[in-house]
């Protein structure tokens, strides 16, 4: 709501949520979004007028001051960033980049900036991600057992977390 945005997306399993926080005339549900039809000639005038400094998302604070403040990160920022952080964190590992057969652990939760590095990583490389259920992150033995079930081949985690899960064996 600190965004004043004209319309939410959202699913039928979440829709009595956001109702508390929107109006229902704006939530949008994307069952019904997946049936309906497109409008291909919005949609190129849409694209015709997009610029790569156009929003793509905002990343809020903590609100560490009392109301949280929003930043507006553009298209252009993600597409300078995935690429140098490919860069940088090449220089760590020798065998690090994303490719289209890796699947991709994500473990940071989308309102959180460090989620980037997994998204935008995986669909510039044509990677899977895979999103790991935050209830497995206090279950190590049932993390463990998730990541090889789902095949995950890369992990973009904090040191932290990385050392935790790798005691468990």
């Amino acid at each position: 709501s600190v965004l004043g945005a004209s319309c939410v997306i959202t699913d039928q399993a979440h829709r009595s949520v956001m109702e508390e926080i929107f109006p229902a005339s704006s939530i949008l549900l994307v069952e019904e979004l997946m049936i309906s039809q497109e409008d291909q000639s919005q949609l190129a005038a849409i694209r015709a007028a997009m610029i790569d400094t156009d929003p793509l998302y905002v990343n809020f604070t903590s609100g560490s001051t009392g109301l949280p403040k929003g930043v507006l990160v553009s298209h252009r920022s993600v597409l300078d960033f995935i690429p140098q952080f490919a860069e940088i964190f090449g220089i760590f590992t020798d065998a690090f980049s994303f490719t289209q057969t890796d699947r991709i652990g994500n473990q940071a939760p989308f309102d959180f900036d460090v989620s980037v590095k997994d998204i935008y990583g995986a669909l510039k490389a044509q990677a899977a991600l895979v999103i790991i259920p935050r209830r497995l992150f206090s279950r190590p033995k049932e993390l463990l057992d998730f990541l090889c079930e789902h095949k995950v081949t890369t992990l973009v985690w904090a040191v932290s977390a990385l050392c935790l899960i790798s005691t468990f064996h």
